[in-house]
């Protein structure tokens, strides 16, 4: 047997960029806002200014108590670090869209799940299977005796690949909790940071 998975037409090639995209925009919106405030602080430094984050709190906690920003919004620091806790251990939505956007433009992403049953009841799992985005559909191959049964529903799921970043999680759920959680940070930083 072959199953063939995806639209007739094949995946499609830019399938990364725009998963690539999507995580790039949401980390600009964090971008946008550090760098509003950067410029009302100190204009001559806004060309270099990227919303703060590190691996640990100690780290950023540095980073930031240099920040020129401090100095004029002394409540960016306990902000920073005690609201949005831009750091591994503290938000990690907040800190891995950072990171995924530096890596995540051009990666293939996997098929998480894919189980077939069979009629007799056997189950093959080719979860993970190297998903290519581009030419033609996802062929998975079955040997025999299986029989598949075509009344089981195959469920398919795309997931990163990215070790210690949502490896194994499936894309789409991940930039909703991605999405959601940029939401909640733009949220209290205009509430904390009123025009």
């Amino acid at each position: 047997y072959l199953a063939r998975v995806g639209p007739k037409e094949g995946l499609p090639i830019d399938l990364p960029l725009l998963i690539g995209d999507t995580i790039h925009n949401l980390n600009s919106v964090l971008d946008y806002l550090w760098t509003g405030l950067a410029q009302t602080s100190s204009p001559s430094s806004v060309s270099r200014v990227h919303f703060p984050r590190h691996e640990t709190k100690a780290n950023l906690e540095d980073a930031i108590s240099k920040a020129p920003i401090v100095a004029t919004y002394p409540q960016a620091k306990s902000f920073i670090l005690d609201t949005v806790r831009p750091y591994k251990n503290g938000n990690f939505p907040v800190w891995a869209v950072g990171k995924l956007d530096n890596i995540y433009k051009h990666r293939f992403v996997k098929f998480g799940r894919f189980v077939a049953h069979s009629d007799d009841g056997s189950v093959i799992d080719l979860s993970n299977s190297a998903m290519q985005t581009h030419g033609d559909t996802l062929n998975l191959g079955f040997s025999a005796p299986f029989k598949i049964d075509y009344d089981d529903e195959m469920i398919v799921d795309v997931v990163f690949v990215e070790q210690d970043f949502y490896c194994g999680r499936p894309v789409l759920e991940t930039l909703i909790d991605l999405t959601e959680s940029i939401s909640k940070v733009r949220e209290l930083f205009l509430k904390t940071f009123k025009p």
